[in-house]
């Protein structure tokens, strides 16, 4: 499947919802892709984006590399934009992050929500940050 087709295919679920949660790795197919996004962590709310590499991408999820460690149950927010469907920022949450070398780390997200970005600004919706902010306080 080529990559925009797939992009366009994970938009359509995003937007109707079918990104479904499992617990078996890697229940959809996949699509190898090597692309440079930004991701904003939100555990580090202000903090600014910082570049990611994508590996591959499904209707599920999505896998990439980073020179940042994460732990599993973190949230992380990547914009997805098409040429064809309206762009959309994608709230993923870590699956799985081992150490791969050359401080590199290898990273597995879910699909949790989508939020429109039309004109591509990637702000973050504020019920996305006041979530952050409140797993982030202390009890």
């Amino acid at each position: 499947m080529a990559f925009q087709d797939l992009m366009d295919s994970v938009l359509q679920s995003l937007e109707l919802g079918q990104h479904p949660v499992t617990r078996e790795r890697r229940t959809r197919d996949r699509c190898r892709v090597r692309k440079i996004i930004p991701a904003v962590f939100l555990g580090d709310p202000g903090s600014p984006s910082i570049d990611i590499t994508m590996r591959n991408l499904s209707t599920c999820g999505i896998g990439f590399v980073s020179r940042r460690s994460m732990t599993v149950g973190e949230y992380l927010v990547v914009p997805l934009y098409s040429e064809r469907q309206a762009s959309k920022l994608a709230l993923c949450q870590v699956k799985n992050c081992r150490y791969v070398g050359k401080g590199m780390y290898a990273v597995g997200a879910e699909f949790e929500s989508a939020y429109p970005d039309p004109q591509q600004t990637g702000k973050l919706p504020q019920i996305w940050l006041n979530a952050a902010r409140r797993a982030m306080a202390p009890a």
